[in-house]
């Protein structure tokens, strides 16, 4: 009887959290397709049941964690993150990229320990219990050396792991040194989490950004547009590094980087800066456009230089800026000739067909 009705609330926490999620992403004007409904649905569900934690109860598969992976842009951050945000009023998050360098960071101070990564895992563990990495992936040996002995080790400890990523679990690392290793370690992931696929070939975020292009936006708009797209990711910050030193921006996230054509081009910022913002974020968004000439040479010859290197690298760019103000945003003579190259690519990068053949 104590079992049934323990069910029965179970389902009763079920169906109001799952329309209060839905709701939200009514309200957000985000209409989920029957693959990411059925994810959300499971998701959710797990997340219930990770957070029943009865003293002494013995661990099944499904209440150590999630390992949910899919194709780019098909919405498991944000799915993932709204079920939490839900179930959970605390838990840790970090990006993949900010969770190594917290790893790294905590290594350095503890460099004199004897075990410093088992420390770590222990302060990981007691400080939340629940921890969502997102976009999980493996880019080198010093990482993958990391990351198979800590997600073991937090599993180990029962903290509750949810991992998405764009990886299964097989196809971390590719071609990696000592991969089949790493593998094997991970293998853990598999044996103790959830381990879902978030079906569809739709890539969500590209379809948003395309849709956006042909509307003039205000700052507010571009802010809450942006934020929309790396929900987890942004960071309000006026500036940046790059290569050690700092340059003006709107914003950024591990993902993007939002710059003001005025301020961040008027500034001494050169080819190699160029080549490691396209080699540290996927997405660039540029806004604030203004037409100048040939009082701002040394603007506009940068601003030429970062298109076409962007061009050649076949980058992911949205330019805030209207079809027809293209060919007039350059009014000098100095830098004609090489204006009309760059018009014509600011044209094309601003096109749908450009993004989706990227």
């Amino acid at each position: 009887m104590i079992k049934f009705i323990k069910l029965a609330f179970e389902n009763m926490d079920y169906q109001l959290k799952l329309n209060q999620i839905l709701d939200e992403f009514k309200k957000k004007d985000i209409s989920l397709d029957s693959y990411q409904k059925d994810i959300t649905e499971k998701i959710l569900l797990l997340a219930i049941k990770i957070k029943d934690e009865t003293p002494f109860k013995i661990f099944t598969k499904a209440e150590y964690g999630l390992y949910l992976h899919g194709s780019v842009g098909r919405g498991k951050t944000l799915i993932t993150r709204t079920i939490l945000d839900h179930v959970f009023k605390n838990y840790l998050y970090f990006h993949y990229a900010d969770f190594l360098k917290h790893i790294r960071s905590e290594l350095e101070d503890l460099k004199s320990d004897k075990n410093p990564l088992k420390k770590i895992v222990s302060n990981l563990h007691n400080t939340k219990r629940v921890i969502f990495i997102d976009e999980f992936q493996v880019e080198d040996i010093a990482d993958a050396m990391i990351l198979s002995d800590v997600i073991p080790s937090l599993i180990k400890k029962r903290s509750k792991i949810f991992l998405t990523s764009n990886f299964s679990i097989n196809g971390l690392y590719p071609n990696g040194l000592q991969r089949d290793k790493f593998i094997n370690s991970m293998s853990v992931l598999r044996d103790k989490l959830n381990y879902f696929q978030l079906k569809g070939d739709l890539d969500y975020r590209l379809r948003n950004i395309i849709n956006q292009h042909s509307k003039e936006s205000s700052m507010i708009e571009i802010q809450s547009f942006i934020e929309s797209l790396f929900i987890t990711d942004a960071k309000q910050n006026n500036e940046f590094y790059v290569n050690d030193r700092r340059f003006p921006c709107l914003s950024y996230g591990n993902e993007f980087l939002w710059l003001s054509y005025i301020d961040f081009f008027k500034v001494p910022v050169g080819y190699e800066d160029f080549k490691t913002i396209f080699d540290e974020y996927k997405w660039l968004f540029i806004s604030e456009f203004q037409q100048l000439n040939d009082d701002n040479a040394d603007l506009v010859r940068r601003f030429i230089t970062f298109i076409d290197l962007a061009y050649i690298q076949k980058m992911n760019i949205k330019l805030f800026l209207k079809y027809e103000e293209i060919d007039n945003l350059y009014q000098g003579n100095l830098l004609k000739d090489l204006w009309v190259r760059t018009s014509s690519r600011l044209i094309e990068m601003s096109s749908a067909n450009y993004l989706t053949t990227n």
